[in-house]
């Protein structure tokens, strides 16, 4: 047994997808500030980029065309996605450049 088969987060983000899109969009309908729905959004393109570093690129494409369907900054959206797909760490801080 691996340590991340009994973390809280499971194995893969992949493999709990379904359940954290529920938490996601719990979250979409209860925020309504504009800034709130940004750093959502980033929270999304970080996990789509972390689901394609596990291996998962068509899964992490959809959830990227998705969000970038619905946000209002998809250029700021792709830059956060790029940086956590090849850095894998240390997104936050930009996001919090990005979205004051």
């Amino acid at each position: 047994m691996c340590i991340r088969d009994s973390s809280i987060t499971g194995p893969s983000y992949a493999s709990r997808l379904p359940k954290i899109r529920t938490a996601l969009a719990a979250a979409r309908r209860t925020l309504t500030d504009a800034r709130h729905l940004d750093w959502l959004d980033a929270r999304t393109m970080i996990l789509a980029a972390q689901i394609a570093r596990e291996g998962h690129p068509d899964v992490a494409e959809k959830l990227k065309k998705q969000t970038l369907e619905n946000t209002r900054s998809p250029l700021r959206q792709r830059l956060i996605y790029a940086h956590n797909r090849l850095f894998g760490r240390l997104t936050f801080p930009l996001v919090r450049l990005l979205f004051p």
